[in-house]
């Protein structure tokens, strides 16, 4: 009848679920073009951090506050480039 906290842990976490930089390129270098109004370039990543004292790289300290048990996959990391011109 003593109470066990030998399977007990922190679920405190910081995660970093999505990031964009980005940068628009110059008026002065896009009138040399004569043809491109506007252009952008960035880079876009999901799922990229996550800070946590788990001790278990399956369970997911979002997860938990759903499933008892907490086990999934760990999220995939997504990285997206892209360029975006205006003519």
């Amino acid at each position: 009848s003593v109470a066990n906290d030998m399977y007990l842990q922190d679920l405190a976490y910081c995660k970093l679920r999505n990031l964009t930089i980005g940068y628009t390129l110059s008026e002065n270098l896009l009138k040399k073009t004569k043809i491109v109004k506007n252009a952008r370039i960035y880079v876009s990543g999901e799922n990229l951090f996550t800070w946590t004292k788990l001790k278990s790289d399956y369970i997911d300290p979002q997860e938990v506050m759903s499933d008892p048990t907490g086990r999934t996959y760990p999220m995939g990391r997504t990285l997206s480039f892209g360029i975006e011109v205006s003519f």
